[in-house]
């Protein structure tokens, strides 16, 4: 090949006749730059082909990413410099990027971005002390935030949600920026409850579409101004606040459905309760109510279904004109008198809670609440069941314990629907004995009434031979000399009873016990002040049956001796706190338990293991908050109504041995009220569907 000389041009075609030999010859750097000035500008067909190839390449991986995920994590897009924010892929962390696996926390960043598109924002229990301006902010857009997103998500501003639901509950919050009622005015649903909020900001009122409000457990000591503008408002909830009164206008709240200021300190119900046109339910446990407005039930008419006035202190309340309630609460109110008016008509009445109060009448019920299903009177003054509850036909359940009935009326044997009694911690005469629940009680009222005797104490006398013995009201405390017998009425001797009932014993020494001379096997203690669980009691150990200390002063129940015949056991109407056995079978016959009126914040762990024969088990009006399944296997009769249980656990539906149960008057929403007055076996296959394997 011949190399031109420097400043003669090259012929046109010295490079395209020379052929081969220009690829095969180029020896010399010069020449390698003289053949490279003289290439054409397009790329040769081979970079073409390999361009091709690559792009089919990328377009395939693109078509298989498409199809299924990729093993290697996402690439982490790459910023602008000077950028002072960034967009991540979802799936994978910042402190993920460089190599490190960081605390697995939700962020609220994440949420916010969730949020722009449901409209629903819900940052509780993350121990805020205030809301994050990133929340406030949260549909602006930062004008030095410039941001890559390869995720192929999308913020564009037609795919944006206004925020409807905004949820911080249980933090740290004592305040509320004025934020709120500029920035999210389209707010339906606003959730702040167990905060340390004492007021709201003044925007809160310009939320025109709100409907729901949560400010439950705070620490507010009035109702905000700001609520009262709020004409949409359907549900409120301000339990467990310090409210002392309501302002006159919240005669505003015409929308109102569902009212909740429990556990506050209220004195009083406005009047201007009435305008409440909407309002369905009013819970208002827990207060300091004295009276209610006169004639304020009436003025709701066809539109309250539920009253629950529950742990306050009123004294009387008479109930006129046409109502729609479907159930009262008054249960743990200073009660004295409650009647029903001549004009009274509750047809739609099926649950009446009167229990925790002094009530010895109930007049003209029958009349007003015809399809009354459930009342409580229990832990009244009640001596004899009135008349006008035992003329309720629709009556499925009726709790008439510790009152001072000595007997129980055979008309209950003529309530046709009646299903479930509760006696217990009444001073019977001839109480039930050896009967697995309320069935067979009534069946005996029922065989009772058929023979023409007006109560269970024949049927019981004639058939069972079980009564206990008489109980003397008049008779005179029993304080027994050291060398003397413990005096005892020839009839309980033949009953082999010893009946200690209201002698104001605050002790039964062993000098007591031994000197009663007759085998003993059912011994009453009631209505004493006995502090503890008498260890004289060994003295009957072999023979005793049944045992009652029902109204004592008993603080502590501790067993730690053997009581081989014991049967029954009543420890009603006590303080107790603490409920213990010491070790397995020492009760191993026991099959009825009352623990009913006391304190027990728990029922005894593995109860049935120490009390192998317990079939039936009250625990009624205690403090029970949770419950343990473990607890109760052989049980066939359960009774934890008017506890504190917030939560049945679905295991419970599990225990097969229970037959009939009592779940009323506790604080749980689930199973809901249909269910419960449906019986013990829908609640059992309630709680049964519940069970998460």
């Amino acid at each position: 090949m011949t190399i031109p000389s420097r400043g003669h041009p090259r012929p046109t075609s010295s490079v395209a006749n020379q052929g081969d030999n220009a690829s095969t010859s180029n020896s010399s750097p010069r020449a390698a730059r003289g053949t490279s000035s003289a290439m054409p500008t397009k790329p040769s067909s081979g970079v073409r082909d390999f361009m091709a190839q690559q792009r089919a390449k990328i377009k395939a991986q693109q078509d298989q990413d498409k199809l299924k995920a990729s093993k290697r994590p996402p690439k982490v897009p790459m910023p602008f410099k000077e950028a002072p924010s960034y967009s991540w892929d979802d799936t994978l962390d910042r402190g993920e990027a460089f190599g490190h696996t960081p605390p697995r926390t939700s962020k609220i960043e994440t949420m916010i971005k969730q949020a722009k598109s449901s409209g629903k924002l819900n940052i509780s229990n993350r121990n805020l002390d205030e809301i994050p301006d990133a929340v406030w902010n949260m549909y602006h857009v930062d004008p030095n935030a410039i941001t890559i997103d390869l995720s192929g998500g999308s913020d564009a501003w037609s795919d944006l949600e206004e925020l409807t639901r905004f949820i911080a509950a249980d933090n740290q919050l004592s305040t509320i920026s004025e934020r709120i009622g500029e920035e999210f005015l389209a707010l339906r649903h606003v959730d702040l409850h167990n905060n340390r909020l004492t007021s709201l900001p003044n925007t809160f009122g310009n939320l025109k579409n709100i409907t729901y409000v949560n400010l439950s457990a705070n620490g507010f000591e009035a109702i905000p101004v700001q609520l009262y503008s709020l004409e949409k408002l359907k549900e409120l909830n301000l339990a467990g606040n310090k409210i002392q009164s309501f302002d006159p206008n919240i005669a505003n709240w015409t929308s109102l459905d569902t009212l909740n200021v429990n556990d506050n300190l209220l004195t009083r119900l406005p009047q201007e309760m009435e305008s409440l046109v909407s309002l369905r339910r009013l819970l208002a446990n827990g207060n300091k109510l004295s009276d209610l407005p006169n004639g304020m039930l009436s003025t709701f008419g066809d539109r309250l279904e539920d009253l629950e006035l529950a742990n306050n202190s009123l004294q009387k309340l008479i109930i006129n004109g046409k109502l729609h309630l479907k159930r009262i609460d008054l249960h743990h109110n200073k009660l004295q008198v409650l009647s029903f008016g001549a004009d009274a008509s509750l047809k739609d009445l099926y649950e009446l809670l009167l229990s925790r109060n002094r009530l010895n009448q109930l007049d003209n019920v029958e009349m007003a609440a015809v399809n009354l299903s459930i009342i409580d009177i229990s832990s009244n003054v009640f001596e004899d069941i009135p008349s006008s509850i035992l003329q309720l036909q629709s009556l499925k359940r009726l709790d008439f314990s510790s009152n001072q009935l000595k007997s129980l009326p055979v008309g209950l044997g003529a309530m046709p629907n009646l299903q479930v009694i509760s006696w217990e911690g009444n001073p019977l005469r001839s109480p039930p004995r050896n009967m697995s629940g309320s069935m067979d009680v009534l069946k005996s009222l029922r065989d009772s009434l058929k023979s023409g005797g007006d109560s269970v104490l024949e049927t019981n006398t004639k058939l069972r031979n079980m009564q206990l013995g008489d109980s003397h009201a008049d008779a005179s405390p029993i304080i027994p000399s050291k060398n003397s017998t413990l005096a005892a009425d020839p009839q309980n001797v033949k009953n082999k009873t010893l009946d200690l009932t209201k002698q104001q014993l605050q002790e039964f020494s062993t000098e007591m016990a031994e000197s009663v001379d007759f085998a003993v096997a059912h011994i009453r203690f009631d209505q004493n002040l006995l502090s503890e669980f008498p260890s004289s009691l060994t003295h009957f150990s072999s023979t005793l049956v049944t045992l009652s200390l029902h109204r004592n002063k008993l603080t502590k129940f501790e067993l730690n001796f053997q009581l081989p015949a014991l049967k029954e056991l009543n420890l009603s109407n006590n303080q107790i706190q603490i409920f213990t056995i010491t070790q397995e079978n020492l009760a191993p016959l026991l099959t009825n338990l009352n623990l009913s009126c006391n304190r027990l914040k728990e029922v005894p762990a593995r109860l049935t293991e120490y009390l192998p024969g317990l079939t039936n088990l009250s625990v009624n009006t205690n403090k029970i908050t949770t419950i343990d399944p473990d607890s109760f296997p052989g049980i066939r009769v359960l009774d934890l109504g008017n506890n504190d249980i917030s939560q049945v656990p679905p295991l419970l539906g599990r225990v097969t041995s229970i037959k009939e149960l009592n779940l009323d008057g506790n604080c749980f929403r689930v199973p809901r009220r249909a269910t419960l007055v449906a019986g013990t076996e829908s609640i059992m296959e309630f709680l049964r569907n519940r069970i998460v394997e």
